[in-house]
């Protein structure tokens, strides 16, 4: 009988031993869980500006249809670059059927001066101007990772280029380093 009872006490001893982990288990499991992942709600349309322009310094963006740029050059590819950023009027290198031309670049809109008639005119101003960065859905951590961007000008876009970029908590998103807007974060919906 006493046996029998050792036995019925070791049992529940060790069932006691099994629940206590498991409580534990799960306790710690729950605390690594209940902060939610944050996330940006959508993607970021920062205004190409002075400040926002400095994180694509060099980059080229590619046009499929010059028409985007201005009327006359409907059906021409273009290539456009920005250098010279942190001047307060940036140089924007346009390539268009093989010929290079250069302007001053203010912003308001994208306003382009020319030292030379580009297609008939010395000033274009288009209208909008802005970069298109592809931050939705990507956590709101600090950490850097490779962020697609648009440029869009006029009517058209820019094929995608991919640059290394960072959504801090606050919702501020960096760009090749440059901080270039801010982005509505929420919590992370769906599974993996």
């Amino acid at each position: 009988m006493r046996e029998r009872a050792s036995k019925s006490l070791r049992s529940r001893l060790f069932v006691g031993a099994v629940a206590c982990v498991g409580v534990l288990a799960l306790t710690q499991c729950k605390s690594d869980s209940t902060a939610p992942v944050k996330v940006a709600a959508t993607d970021l349309a920062a205004p190409v500006n002075s400040s926002v322009v400095k994180a694509v310094e060099g980059q080229t963006f590619s046009f499929s249809d010059g028409g985007a740029f201005a009327p006359a050059l409907a059906g021409q590819p273009l290539t456009m670059a920005f250098t010279n950023t942190s001047s307060a009027a940036p140089t924007a290198t346009i390539v268009v059927g093989g010929v290079t031309y250069v302007a001053t670049t203010t912003f308001g809109s994208c306003i382009f001066t020319f030292s030379t008639a580009f297609f008939g005119q010395l000033v274009w101003v288009i209208n909008p101007c802005s970069f298109i960065v592809g931050t939705a859905g990507i956590p709101a951590n600090g950490q850097t990772t490779n962020m697609t961007l648009l440029f869009r000008l006029g009517s058209g876009s820019s094929v995608p280029i991919t640059l290394p970029g960072a959504i801090n908590p606050d919702g501020s998103v960096t760009l090749n380093g440059v901080e270039i807007g801010t982005v509505t974060v929420t919590n992370a919906t769906g599974g993996a």
